[in-house]
């Protein structure tokens, strides 16, 4: 009906805010109240985005796509990606005592650091942490430990050295290999003995104890043509070792090249 003051069939009628007034408040029902209250108090979480905290303000200011030197390739988000792998393998401190956890606190700043003294000619590895791990037989194989900033800096030289290596080595080689495994190889292993009813296990006794630098280092000569990379990796091999205890003698690494690190096992590989 269209006369005023009588029902409208089929609406609603609209109340306003003054009609619903009980004493100077909304007369508002249990549920809407409890639905208000929620509101305040999510309201009242403090909250601050990640892309809003000083780190990620930081990082966005870094100008991590900068060259300088000879290396005008080279820039400080190499060395970054290459903290994300090293942290995702995890591992221990080395001679500094500086876990990934430590090295974090300060990331860009330590990122900056090794970018720096890489592309300036500077970087000197530190020395290799010896650790000693029992093995079945009751003798102990001894891994070489490397600082955290080193084993990023040798991440970002194996990532470069990566695809010129990967050229030499044979299809039926898998230890130490990118994008393969121990798994891979048992695969093999286990296709192979459909054919042959014999398997040939050998092992090299104390290979990374006596690997020469000699052919080693003209295996690199022919691979690796700048200078600068060839000079870190002469560093790495000359590096020297902080023994796993005081029996041990401190040396350098004159023909071994100690268990640990992504870019020595590498280098193990190429000879």
């Amino acid at each position: 009906m269209n006369d005023k003051g009588k029902m409208q069939v089929g609406r609603t009628p609209v109340r306003s805010n003054t009609d619903d007034m009980i004493g100077g408040r909304l007369d508002r029902s249990s549920e809407e109240d409890s639905v208000m209250e929620l509101e305040r108090r999510v309201k009242r979480v403090p909250s601050e985005p990640r892309s809003t905290t000083p780190l990620a303000r930081q990082h966005r200011k870094t100008d991590w796509y900068q060259t300088k030197g000879h290396q005008s390739f080279l820039t400080p988000k190499h060395f970054l990606d290459a903290y994300k792998k090293v942290k995702r393998n995890k591992g221990s401190a080395g001679v500094d005592r500086v876990s990934l956890k430590d090295f974090e606190r300060n990331l860009i700043g330590n990122v900056m650091c090794l970018w720096n003294r890489v592309v300036s000619g500077s970087y000197f590895p530190p020395a290799v942490k010896e650790v000693g791990i029992a093995k079945d037989d009751g003798r102990v194989r001894y891994l070489g430990i490397p600082t955290v900033g080193d084993r990023i800096v040798q991440q970002v030289i194996k990532t470069l050295l990566d695809p010129r290596f990967e050229q030499e080595f044979l299809d039926c080689s898998y230890g130490y290999r990118s994008g393969r495994s121990a798994h891979d190889a048992l695969q093999v292993v286990r296709l192979g003995v459909l054919n042959r009813n014999w398997v040939i296990d050998l092992d090299v006794a104390s290979f990374f104890d006596e690997l020469p630098h000699d052919l080693l280092s003209k295996a690199l000569d022919r691979h690796v043509t700048e200078c600068w990379i060839r000079r870190l990796l002469d560093r790495w091999l000359e590096a020297d070792i902080e023994p796993a205890s005081a029996d041990r003698p401190s040396r350098r690494l004159s023909k071994i090249t100690p268990q640990g690190g992504v870019l020595r096992t590498k280098l193990a590989n190429l000879n």
